[in-house]
C-alpha cells in the first residue's frame, strides 16, 4: 500500500474537484467562482446586461428625481471624482435589475463582488443588505432576506468612507484609484441552505 503525503492528498483532491485557483491571464475577467462541491447556480450580472450609472454629492437620495442616471458597463474602472471635496461628486451609484424564478427565490441568494473601490453598500429592493469596506478584497453579500420571486432591484452605493466633507481622503486613497467602481465582475449565487 502506498503512502499519500498531504501535497500528492492536495492534488489529488484537486483532480478531484478541480483547481481553486484561477489566473487573470487564464481567464480575462472571468468570475472568481469559487470550486465547491455543493450544487449552486452561478448567475453572471455583468457580461450580459449594463448597469446604470450615476455620480452624486455624498447624501443624495437614491431616488431623487434629479439624478442624472446614464448606462455604464460592468466590469469597467470608472472615475467620479470621489477626492473632491462636496459638493463635487463624490458617490457613485450603480443599479440594476435581475430575475428570480420562485425556486431560486426559494432558496439561499447571495452575490459576489470580485473587487468594488473605494467602498460599498449593498441595497436589495430597497433594504441595505451589507456594507464592505476594504477595497482590496472580494466579498459576499447574502441577500437572501431581500429578494423574491420575479424582478428584484440591485444597487450599489460606492463611496469613501473617510470622505466626510472636510477634508480629501489621505494617501491609501490613491492606490486603489485605478480600480474605482465596479472594476471586476459580479455574479449572484443560488445554493442550497447547507453549501
Amino acid at each position: 500500500m502506498k503512502t499519500l503525503h498531504s501535497p500528492i492528498v492536495g492534488l489529488s483532491l484537486l483532480a478531484a474537484f478541480g483547481s481553486p485557483f484561477v489566473f487573470a491571464g487564464d481567464a480575462d475577467n472571468a468570475a472568481l467562482l469559487d470550486h465547491v462541491a455543493a450544487p449552486r447556480e452561478a448567475i453572471d450580472l455583468t457580461s450580459t446586461n449594463a448597469w446604470d450609472f450615476a455620480a452624486v454629492t455624498n447624501g443624495t437620495d437614491w431616488h431623487d428625481p434629479a439624478i442624472q442616471w446614464k448606462t455604464q458597463a460592468v466590469p469597467e474602472r470608472t472615475w467620479w471624482g470621489i477626492w473632491e471635496k462636496p459638493p463635487k461628486p463624490n458617490e457613485a451609484y450603480y443599479r440594476r435589475t435581475f430575475a428570480l424564478t420562485p425556486e431560486q427565490a426559494s432558496r439561499h441568494v447571495s452575490l459576489f463582488f470580485e473587487l468594488v473601490a473605494p467602498a460599498c453598500e449593498v441595497l436589495v429592493n430597497g433594504h441595505s443588505a451589507c456594507v464592505h469596506t476594504d477595497a482590496t478584497l472580494p466579498f459576499r453579500c447574502d441577500i437572501a432576506p431581500f429578494v423574491h420571486a420575479g424582478e428584484n432591484e440591485l444597487g450599489c452605493r460606492l463611496f469613501d468612507p473617510r470622505l466626510d466633507g472636510k477634508d480629501a481622503p489621505g494617501a491609501v486613497g490613491w492606490v486603489m484609484g485605478m480600480y474605482t467602481g465596479l472594476s471586476r465582475p459580479v455574479h449572484l449565487e443560488v445554493s442550497d441552505s447547507v453549501h
